[in-house]
């Protein structure tokens, strides 16, 4: 593209419950260079319309009820909202989209926008920008505020051309035939084939993560403070903290801990004074303040609600407090969940283990119904279908899950390792041993193929040959049957 027609870019997001960041994160991209802004809300129940009203005169920053979206695009809202904002923007004649979540900041250290930075590339370029995860966080502050420290996260968030066909949508990337994919800093990206060129095209490599941070990347604000990240972990209705109908979010892994590799990010005056007088004066105009002083509140609100909740919380939430409570040290919060986990352990464990056991075999049963009893692999898309199921969390569908993830090529009915640690593949190993007979009772062609899989990463065993001949011995006989 030629200086005198640079990429105009749509930026797209889902919100909900979003209000007290909306107002920093519109201003940023909007100065970031990002020619249209487009948000979806989403069965918010916050003060986010009040703030769209402050903004209507803003023609380029729109607010889209996204209510029905949501409900017709069931069970995968998500990719439905994306696939009907793209067509929008491809309507008004956008050349390229993005999607950022409100907790996400596209961010260049070089002082260009959007469009000067992917006006570098060519037309079928999709630009990934890695995941820069900050961690030092107070309660409700700027984005840049104090500067920026943290760590390099795993994922990237994909600028794309809208003037090609795009085959699928996901939050990190999208799969175009007949694009190129790069990094920020202009390396192209290789796409490997069990991902469909959808996960390999949103990651970063474990290399990549080490190394030092692009002049171009999102900042990603997943944790933010303590108090911020315990009100998100409640489904219940902030304006009802006296329901006993209470559930918790079961998507988080636990708050920020400590990383051995942090790095701190020099900012320009762009990104410091310059960026902080320039908001103020936004936040002014638009008069925003109250607006979010309002949301402020929501969020303190929101997180008594999260502590009434673990006082009234079963034996069935306690390992799942257990898991998204790892890292937070706020004893507000820690002292009724002790109580909690003191009161209910011995009963939890065994709800646990009776749970795990009745979704281990109602993944299995969903895997041998997709694939049949003569067919010999295991198959990606259904896998993919089954990972969606919310049961990321049972053995054995880490199994599976673990060994696409892990990096398979399938090659001519044959297992190709790309790359794996020697604690991945040990994870893989014991996984499969430990729920081998569990696997093998309802379909023994999977476990015969698990165990083939096996013998790849660990090449010679005696234990696994003997294993391997005897479930095929078994395979035939019933097959015989």
């Amino acid at each position: 593209m030629t200086s005198d027609s640079l990429p105009t870019v749509k930026l797209i997001a889902i919100a909900k419950d979003e209000a007290a960041y909306l107002p920093d994160w519109i201003f940023h991209h909007l100065i970031a260079g990002f020619c249209s802004i487009d948000i979806y809300v989403n069965n918010t129940t916050d003060n986010t319309w009040e703030i769209a009203k402050k903004l209507a005169e803003l023609k380029n920053v729109n607010f889209i009820d996204a209510d029905e979206m949501f409900l017709k695009h069931l069970p995968n809202p998500q990719d439905g909202i994306y696939r009907e904002a793209i067509d929008k923007a491809v309507v008004e004649e956008y050349s390229h989209a993005m999607f950022l979540d409100i907790d996400e900041f596209w961010v260049d250290v070089d002082g260009k926008t959007i469009s000067e930075r992917i006006e570098v590339f060519p037309t079928n370029a999709v630009v990934g920008f890695g995941w820069f995860v900050k961690t030092n966080e107070k309660p409700f502050s700027r984005p840049f505020e104090d500067g920026i420290e943290g760590f390099n996260g795993a994922w990237v968030k994909s600028c794309f051309p809208l003037s090609f066909e795009i085959d699928r949508v996901d939050v990190h990337s999208v799969k175009i035939k007949d694009a190129q994919y790069f990094y920020a800093d202009g390396e192209e990206r290789s796409l490997p084939y069990y991902a469909g060129g959808i996960e390999g095209a949103a990651r970063y490599t474990a290399v990549q993560q080490k190394q030092p941070v692009k002049s171009s990347f999102v900042l990603h604000r997943m944790f933010r403070s303590q108090l911020e990240y315990v009100s998100l972990l409640s489904r219940q209705n902030p304006n009802d903290l006296n329901s006993k109908n209470v559930s918790f979010k079961n998507n988080r892994n636990g708050y920020l801990k400590k990383f051995k590799q942090q790095t701190k990010v020099i900012l320009t005056d762009q990104y410091t004074k310059n960026w902080q007088e320039e908001f103020d004066a936004f936040n002014n105009k638009y008069s925003l303040g109250d607006e979010r002083e309002k949301a402020i509140r929501f969020i303190k609100q929101r997180y008594l609600q999260v502590i009434n909740a673990i006082n009234s919380a079963s034996y069935k939430d306690v390992f799942i407090l257990d898991n998204l409570l790892t890292g937070v040290t706020d004893e507000a919060v820690l002292g009724p969940y002790k109580k909690l986990k003191k009161k209910f352990y011995k009963r939890a464990l065994v709800y646990r283990q009776r749970t795990r056991q009745l979704e281990a075999l109602e993944v299995l049963k969903t895997i041998q119904s997709k694939l049949g009893s003569s067919t010999q692999g295991l198959n990606l898309e259904v896998t993919r279908l089954v990972s969606r199921a919310g049961l990321l969390k049972d053995k054995i569908l880490y199994i599976h899950n673990r060994i696409r993830v892990i990096m398979f090529h399938r090659k001519d009915g044959t297992y190709e390792p790309i790359s794996m640690t020697t604690k991945e593949r040990s994870e893989v190993i014991n996984y499969v041993l430990k729920n081998l007979s569990k696997v093998e009772s309802y379909s023994p062609s999977i476990a015969y193929e698990l165990m083939l899989i096996i013998k790849k990463l660990r090449p010679g065993g005696i234990y696994i040959n003997r294993a391997i001949c005897t479930l095929k011995r078994r395979l035939e006989e019933s097959n015989n049957d």
